[in-house]
């Protein structure tokens, strides 16, 4: 966890806690991409837009 120098506060997580915390929602369209951190290092990152299964 880190807070950024305007005060957002920051977290990582693995990609197998995030499927977790979604494991009642229907994936969508997982993508894998390329991010940029704010050190200026390319990173690999996630994407995983969701959708309730309730009703």
């Amino acid at each position: 966890m880190f807070e950024t120098d305007g005060g957002a506060v920051r977290r990582h997580h693995f990609v197998d806690r995030l499927l977790s915390l979604l494991a009642g929602f229907a994936d969508v369209e997982t993508r894998h991409i390329a991010v940029t951190t704010m050190n200026g290092r390319e990173v690999a990152g996630i994407q995983i837009p969701a959708r309730s299964q309730i009703g």
